[in-house]
């Protein structure tokens, strides 16, 4: 890597190194997006969307250069998919960590397992390459974060979750 832009890709690809463990690297992503995470949940819902979009945006980007650049497809180091997943499921969950620590369980289980419809989506995005690859490369980590955002906001409103 000679180049600042293969710097700049490795770096926002790999979660700044977090991706490049030889071990569950999508869990160390997870892992190491908790405090960004915290973080941003301590904003208004207007700024999570703009932030959140701006990650899955420059994320599909990084997907996009890393796997040209290392000339894989899909390649196991990629965690920013992660990273905005993890966003995404913990939405609601505030600061509080019994929220944060369920959110975080529940995508990695849907991460991994990929039940119905994120598991279509991933098995499209193998097929695709370029852009479109990108694309369902983060899309089957947003649709995780989603569907666990929903189920968090709804063990809230029954009361269950904080």
């Amino acid at each position: 890597m000679k180049k600042p832009k293969d710097v700049a890709v490795t770096l926002v690809a790999t979660f700044f190194g977090s991706g490049l463990l030889p071990k569950a690297p999508g869990t160390a992503g997870t892992v190491a997006s908790l405090p960004l995470v915290a973080l941003v949940n301590m904003t208004d819902s207007s700024f999570r969307l703009i932030f959140w979009t701006l990650v899955i945006a420059g994320g599909i980007w990084a997907a996009r250069e890393y796997d040209q650049l290392m000339g894989s497809h899909d390649n196991y180091s990629i965690v920013i998919v992660e990273v905005a997943g993890m966003g995404l499921a913990a939405w609601g969950a505030g600061a509080e960590p019994i929220t944060l620590i369920l959110a975080f369980i529940a995508f990695r289980v849907l991460d991994i397992y990929k039940p119905s419809p994120i598991r279509q989506v991933d098995e499209w995005s193998k097929t695709q390459t370029g852009t479109p690859g990108a694309i369902g490369v983060m899309a089957d980590d947003v649709i995780a974060g989603i569907i666990v955002a929903i189920a968090v906001a709804l063990l809230q409103w029954v009361h269950i979750l904080p």
